[in-house]
């Protein structure tokens, strides 16, 4: 009966300790995961992410989404680090309000998010990028000091389709998004594989 008190208590210690190294090591790849000010996905992460998404589902329609901000450009350089943090925070927010529950959002660097849209076509996509950026163009307030912030988005995205390799799927990503940046009167430019040009 000794013996059989010391196992239990030496098994439940080290169910104890075992539980204790599990959960730092959790929360320690939790934020390798996760942009520190944003909470959003970081940009190291963000691609294994888009890839596991059309590993298990290759045949479903999935749309990428480059945003960036020229506004928060000039902000770095002149806006105090906290509210700077705000904004980014506030960015996220609204991103998270105009999206579905299942879509991604990750922070692509210091001034562009990046957004997957799984089981979503170009055309669909287009539609809830010109929504985004609608939403995104009305200026925000920094209410602690007394000034606005217009952020001044850009939006390009491209359908995943006809098995096209991550770096394809960035790469016209990318260049839907310098297509936006061009052209001020139409933001928003989403690529597909059936119109190579610009819908």
């Amino acid at each position: 009966s000794v013996a059989l008190m010391l196992g239990l208590v030496f098994g439940s210690a080290i169910v104890i300790l075992s539980e204790q190294l599990r959960t730092p090591v959790e929360v320690y790849r939790q934020r390798l995961r996760i942009d520190s000010i944003t909470g959003a996905y970081n940009n190291r992460y963000f691609p294994r992410l888009v890839e596991e998404e059309l590993a298990q589902n290759p045949d479903n329609l999935l749309t990428l989404g480059l945003i960036e901000f020229n506004g928060l450009k000039d902000l770095h350089d002149t806006l105090p680090v906290a509210s700077l943090h705000w904004v980014l925070q506030r960015i996220t927010l609204l991103l998270q309000k105009e999206l579905r529950g299942n879509d991604t959002i990750g922070r692509w660097n210091d001034s562009t998010f990046v957004v997957m849209l799984p089981n979503t076509p170009g055309p669909a996509a287009n539609t809830i990028f010109e929504r985004i950026y609608q939403v995104l163009s009305v200026p925000i307030e920094l209410g602690q000091l007394g000034s606005v912030v217009t952020l001044d988005p850009h939006i390009g995205g491209a359908e995943y389709s006809n098995n096209i390799s991550m770096e394809e799927l960035l790469e016209k990503s990318d260049t839907a998004l310098n297509q936006a940046r061009r052209d001020n009167t139409k933001p928003v430019y989403v690529w597909t594989l059936k119109n190579p040009f610009w819908q």
